[in-house]
């Protein structure tokens, strides 16, 4: 699996490169979220791994790795969820030629500013020019249960006033054509 995001802000941490990837086609993603909860989103993520309490959990390869037949069987490729139960998103690609290729790996280069409070107002995010997000150009086709209309409805109602768009989330949200679908709710049962 490689875990991806779709802008260096999302998680960039103390990281040195950067490497872009392009998608060879279009691809299908598990919508791995329990909830979104103003602007946090719970992965389901740590529950089928059953270490709730563990911010790392998908680090448990061993795992993840037998999930991959499952997935394939159900013609995903990979899974949509959060970092660590918060705002930043990540999508969980199988690490496959015929789904994405590595164009370049190099020194990131710090173009953006997150935002921040300061004096008691909240400086906007600047995502800068190096990294464009393709999520603005290319919409995201939602599939998701009925379940998360209201979710995500508040949380477009929360975020609406923000300008620029601060988030990945928001970004993708604001551009997606989403589709609901009524159905009754189960769990996973990956072995």
């Amino acid at each position: 699996m490689l875990f991806t995001t779709l802008h260096p802000s999302d998680w960039y941490a103390e990281d040195i490169y950067i490497s872009v990837i392009e998608l060879q086609r279009d691809i299908e993603l598990l919508f791995m979220v329990s909830l979104i909860h103003k602007t946090r989103i719970f992965s389901s993520l740590n529950k089928y791994l059953g270490e709730n309490n563990t911010n790392l959990a998908k680090m448990n390869y061993g795992r993840i790795k037998s999930w991959l037949p499952f997935l394939q069987s159900e013609k995903l490729d990979g899974w949509f969820s959060s970092i660590e139960n918060g705002y930043a998103i990540e999508l969980a690609l199988i690490h496959d030629p015929t789904i994405l290729k590595i164009l370049e790996c190099n020194p990131i280069r710090y173009n953006w500013t997150n935002s921040k409070y300061v004096n008691n107002s909240i400086t906007p995010k600047h995502w800068g020019s190096v990294y464009p997000l393709s999520a603005t150009t290319i919409p995201f086709q939602l599939v998701l249960n009925e379940r998360y209309r209201t979710q995500i409805e508040n949380y477009k109602k929360l975020i609406a006033s923000e300008e620029p768009l601060s988030t990945t989330l928001s970004i993708i949200l604001e551009n997606a054509d989403i589709n609901y679908f009524e159905g009754a709710v189960d769990d996973i049962k990956w072995i």
